[in-house]
């Protein structure tokens, strides 16, 4: 398997050329096909959360490519790219993959074979407290609430609050699946949680209810779990083995074994939103597991 790629070869309508990126390290340039359409930014998970909470990158794991280059799902692609040490971004109409050197004749199939939906998921995803600020001040302006929640929406490229949440759970599924397995109990839990958790109606509902990724799965002290925590990070490592049955855009409700309720305040912790999520802490997917 050769680990270069020529500065241009062709791949039917498909070209690659090198150049270098803003960053003068060497990038592999992906140009659309004649008369296709293209996104022009790039952002997921990790950026979304970056923008909302300023979140720092989290270690990888390689995965390797030619075993799953035919099959694999575009999310599964994007976590294979991922784990092998590139980055795909969008320069204006451009796709583009770095550093040079990790692109290989695999990576190169598989951006080919799924570039339409790359491009798609490397869309911006929006904020959901940007969202709900800028339909608060339509709304005070004088549009119906309802409207300017929909209209705010649309802005940012997704026609619900459903769509942005299915969005968001793909984003995070993929960089969950380039992390490193988790090896101790806590790691186990908080994967877990994530995964049920990402999959149900609640989390589409803490979307549109402005709940942040930090919000939901940060951690701003690994030595002092799950304390001062995401709402998701205490569910998981809380010990009275509370369930989420309600979520809006002030409070989480919790009920605890015996039946009784409790209620976490989502604007009780502001400091969670400088924080990454778990899967970007060294000290739970990394040297310090």
């Amino acid at each position: 398997m050769t680990s270069n790629v020529s500065n241009a070869f062709a791949t039917g309508r498909q070209r690659f050329d090198i150049e270098h990126s803003l960053d003068n390290r060497k990038s592999v340039q992906l140009l659309p096909p004649l008369g296709s359409t293209t996104a022009t930014h790039a952002t997921g998970v990790s950026e979304l959360s970056a923008s909302c909470a300023h979140a720092r990158a989290g270690r990888q794991t390689k995965i390797p490519v030619a075993c799953v280059a035919d099959h694999a799902t575009t999310p599964n692609a994007l976590a294979v790219i991922r784990s092998a040490g590139i980055t795909l971004r969008m320069d204006g109409p451009r796709l583009l993959a770095s550093p040079r050197s990790a692109v290989t004749a695999d990576v190169a199939r598989l951006i080919i074979k799924h570039r339409n939906e790359l491009i798609a998921l490397l869309r911006p995803l929006p904020c959901p407290i940007d969202i709900l600020e800028a339909a608060a001040i339509h709304a005070e302006a004088g549009t119906d609430p309802d409207v300017a929640e929909i209209d705010a929406l649309t802005m940012t490229g997704f026609r619900s609050w459903g769509e942005l949440a299915q969005r968001m759970a793909t984003d995070i599924a993929s960089e969950l699946a380039a992390v490193p397995k988790p090896t101790s109990t806590v790691g186990a839990k908080l994967l877990h949680a994530t995964h049920v958790f990402v999959r149900s109606p609640a989390f589409a509902s803490a979307v549109a209810a402005g709940w942040s990724i930090p919000s939901l799965f940060a951690i701003p002290d690994p030595h002092d779990l799950p304390q001062g925590a995401g709402l998701v990070v205490r569910l998981a490592l809380g010990s009275g083995n509370m369930k989420l049955v309600e979520i809006d855009a002030d409070k989480a409700t919790l009920k605890k074994p015996d039946g009784r309720q409790v209620w976490l305040d989502r604007h009780s912790a502001p400091e969670l939103e400088a924080f990454p999520p778990w899967w970007q802490s060294p000290a739970i997917v990394g040297e310090g597991e």
